[in-house]
C-alpha cells in the first residue's frame, strides 16, 4: 500500500487530494468521494471544564523523572511556521 497527500503551499487553498494505492487496484481512476467543509476550528479543543476523565488516576507526590523541553518557533525561508523542539525543527 502507498499513501500520498499533496497540497499547494504556494497559494492559499483548501483543496487536498489523496489516493491510497492497493495491490491489483485500478490506479488510473480518480477518487469519487464528495468533499465537505470541516466544521471544526483548526486549533480548537473541548473546554477543559467539560472534559471528563475515563477514570481517575492520582498523580505521584513527586515525579520520578523531570524532563525539560526547549520549545521555540520561527518563520523559515518559505514563510512557513517552524517549531523548534530541543534544536530539532518541525514544520506546520
Amino acid at each position: 500500500m502507498q499513501c500520498g497527500c499533496a497540497r499547494s503551499l504556494a497559494t492559499a487553498t483548501s483543496h487536498i487530494s489523496q489516493r491510497i494505492h492497493y495491490q491489483n487496484a485500478n490506479n488510473d481512476s480518480k477518487p469519487n468521494t464528495t468533499a465537505w467543509k470541516d466544521p471544526t476550528d483548526i486549533c480548537a479543543n473541548d473546554d477543559l471544564g467539560e472534559t471528563q476523565p475515563s477514570f481517575s488516576i492520582a498523580p505521584p507526590a513527586k515525579a520520578a523523572t523531570d524532563i525539560f523541553v526547549d520549545i521555540n518557533f520561527a518563520v523559515n525561508a518559505t514563510g512557513s511556521l517552524a517549531w523548534i523542539i530541543d534544536n530539532s525543527t518541525f514544520g506546520t
